[in-house]
Formats: structure tokens, C-alpha cells, sequence
């Protein structure tokens, strides 16, 4: 009777401390992660405020004086030139995670800690913001969001891949933007701000976007702005959509259009006065000898020609001297003679040093070899002139 008893009185005091650590771990989390999304909520417009090019040191100083506590710098720091970061973390989320990246052994030993952890309401997030100074200016600013997705929470998002996995999202502030599609002839669509999902990362997804001084302070925070609710709702957000909708509400609009992009790429239907706009130089040639569009499919051919007229640019040889181009450099799809004497155009990027030389090696557009008919000629010197 008395052993029962003491029995029962051990058992009770193990439920009611599990209670207890359940509950302070809950408090714990919850506290951090309002903290921590107090923090982002202030540090987010502080760095989205300056603006590349226009913002400088003392701008930078006063991110430093608010921020100085969560923030750090490698090597010097000065109005010449600076990299400072500051990071947000959850430090028990942070830990949780870790555990999980654990080899089996060791991680099912410590799995009780992680999973009290993600039962008590965890999404474990970081936030880091970079400022880089160059000659007294911001040259430029990141704000990254990495957030962990536990194992079997998400899975809708992750069917192909194995464990926990984490989320990357990041905006970038830059002098010049990269092209978001461009090839040869079309223009980027927008050339000042770019948003992709890069390939490549292991065991996580990503959504990256850039932008320049040129776009619209709309266009910027859009693609800044992160998903704050993601640091303390209670189902962990699992797909890039949750943190930044405003990327990739922007990159799924042009998804369409993409498609049609690269269709027009591959058979090579553009305008021909597009064409033409968009080359750096022009030539007319005529075919030294006929080749096979099957053997140049299967292997790379060499091509000749006479030069017979520049039409834009700098002539790459002298006029009559023979100019050659590797069928790599072409879009077979595309449609011209191939016999001997056939006079084609080409719009390729040429070396403006070669005008004296008997030969030149020239480097044709994907979709720069054309048919040298009155029509096509017709419409190339119409394009080039003044309108």
C-alpha cells in the first residue's frame, strides 16, 4: 500500500514537471518569437529607407547607433568603404533545428528537446540585413529570411525531398540590376528589377529578387516586404508564397509569358526590324560552299563566306576577304539557304580591330543567320534608318 503510494507520488511529480517545462518552453517560444518579429517590424523599413547611390555613411551610422547590439562588421569600417551586417535570430528554434540535422544516432536522443520544442508553436526564423559603403555612398543593401520547415510539417511543398528542409528568401538592392530573361533580340522586360528561383539548392527552396534605383519605390518594397506573420503564426509557413507574396506574385504573372519568351527563342520567329534594331553589327556574305543542316545539328561545323558589304557596324575583314562562324553559335531552327553561292545576312558580334585582316572569326546571335533576299534587305536598312 505504501509502495503504491510513493509510486503514484513519483509518477504525478514527473506529469506535473513535464506540465510545467511544457509551459515554460511555450512561454519561452512565444516571447522570443514576438520579439523577434518586434525587431524585423523595425529593422526591415529602417534598411528599405535607403535608397543606393543617394543614402550615405551618416545614414549607415545611424542604422549602426539603433542597431549596433545585433549588427557587426569584419575588418574596417569607415565612409570609404564598409560591409555591415546585422542578424535577428530565435536562438531555441535555431537549436531545435540543428538537432534535427543531427546524424540518427545522436538526433533521437536529443528528438524529445525538439519535438516539445515544435509542439509548443516554433518556427524557427533568422533575418539579416547587409549594408555595403563605397566613396561615402550605400552601394548596396540585402535583407535574407532563412526559416526551417521540421520533418513532417510542409510536406505538400517538399513531396521529393527528404527531412527538414529550409526556406531562403532574399531581396537585394543594387546599382544595376541583372536582366531578369533576356536573349538576344528581345529587351529585358523590366529592366529594373529581376525576381528567379535559383537552381541549385540542396534541401531547401528559394526565391531571390534584385532591383536597381530605375524601378518604382512600389516595385521595391513589393519584393522586400517579407511575411511577418511567419515568425509567430502557429502552422510554420512551408513555401516561398508565405514570406514574400509580393515576389512571387511577381514572378508566377510572368510564368505565361516566359513560355512564349523561350518559344520564340526556339524557333526563332523574331521580327526581322527587331533583329536588326538589336544587333551590334551587321553583314552581308555570300556561302563559300554548301553545307548539310544535319551534319551541323550533329557536330559542329565550320562555315565560310565572302564579305561582301557591312550594313551595321564595322566591316570584322576587308570587303572580299572570307569570314567564318562555327555552327555552334546557331539556332538551326532558323530558316536560310545553305548552298554554295547563297547570300546570307548575319548579325553577329564582331571584333572592330579586324577591319584590315584578310580573315575574321565572327560570332553570330543565336538567331542572327537569315536569308539575303530583297525583302529581308529591304527591311534590315528600313529599321536602320533615322525615323
Amino acid at each position: 500500500m505504501v509502495r503504491g503510494r510513493l509510486i503514484w507520488r513519483i509518477v504525478r511529480l514527473i506529469v506535473i514537471s513535464c506540465c510545467v517545462l511544457l509551459v515554460a518552453t511555450f512561454v519561452t517560444v512565444q516571447v522570443g518569437q514576438r520579439i523577434l518579429r518586434h525587431r524585423a517590424e523595425r529593422l526591415i523599413p529602417d534598411v528599405q529607407r535607403l535608397e543606393v547611390g543617394k543614402s550615405s555613411w551618416a545614414d549607415l551610422q545611424g542604422i549602426m547607433a539603433r542597431w549596433g547590439k545585433y549588427g557587426h562588421y569584419d575588418g574596417t569600417c569607415n565612409n570609404r568603404e564598409c560591409h555591415y551586417e546585422i542578424n535577428l535570430t530565435d536562438t531555441l528554434g535555431a537549436i531545435a533545428f540543428d538537432i534535427q540535422k543531427m546524424p540518427s544516432g545522436l538526433r533521437y536522443s536529443a528528438f524529445p528537446l525538439a519535438l516539445a520544442v515544435w509542439y509548443v508553436h516554433w518556427n524557427a526564423v533568422d533575418i539579416e540585413a547587409t549594408i555595403d559603403i563605397e566613396g561615402d555612398r550605400v552601394s548596396g543593401w540585402r535583407l535574407l529570411w532563412v526559416s526551417a520547415v521540421p520533418e513532417g510539417i510542409g510536406s505538400e511543398a517538399r513531396h521529393y525531398r527528404d527531412g527538414p528542409y529550409e526556406l531562403l528568401v532574399s531581396a537585394t538592392a543594387v546599382q544595376r540590376a541583372s536582366p531578369y530573361l533576356q536573349e538576344w533580340p528581345m529587351p529585358d522586360w523590366h529592366p529594373g528589377y529581376s525576381v528567379r528561383e535559383p537552381s541549385g539548392c540542396t534541401n531547401c527552396i528559394s526565391i531571390r529578387s534584385e532591383f536597381d534605383p530605375t524601378s518604382s519605390i512600389h516595385i521595391r518594397r513589393s519584393l522586400s516586404n517579407f511575411n511577418l506573420d511567419c515568425v509567430t503564426r502557429w502552422k510554420p509557413c512551408t513555401v516561398e508564397s508565405d514570406i514574400a507574396p509580393g515576389a512571387w506574385n511577381t514572378l508566377q504573372e510572368e510564368y505565361d509569358r516566359r513560355h512564349i519568351y523561350l518559344k520564340t527563342i526556339e524557333s526563332c520567329t523574331y521580327p526581322i526590324e527587331q533583329m536588326a534594331l538589336a544587333s551590334d553589327a551587321i553583314v552581308l556574305v555570300q556561302l563559300n560552299e554548301a553545307f548539310s543542316l544535319k551534319q551541323a545539328l550533329d557536330h559542329s561545323v565550320k562555315l565560310s563566306a565572302k564579305l561582301l558589304q557591312s550594313i551595321k557596324g564595322p566591316p570584322p575583314a576587308k570587303y572580299g576577304a572570307n569570314i567564318s562562324w562555327s555552327s555552334d553559335w546557331l539556332n538551326l531552327n532558323g530558316k536560310f539557304p545553305t548552298e554554295k553561292g547563297a547570300k546570307l545576312i548575319v548579325m553577329a558580334s564582331v571584333d572592330e580591330s579586324g577591319a584590315s585582316s584578310e580573315n575574321a572569326e565572327v560570332h553570330p546571335y543565336m538567331c542572327g543567320v537569315i536569308a539575303a533576299s530583297p525583302e529581308n534587305i529591304a527591311k534590315v536598312h528600313a529599321e536602320l534608318q533615322p525615323h
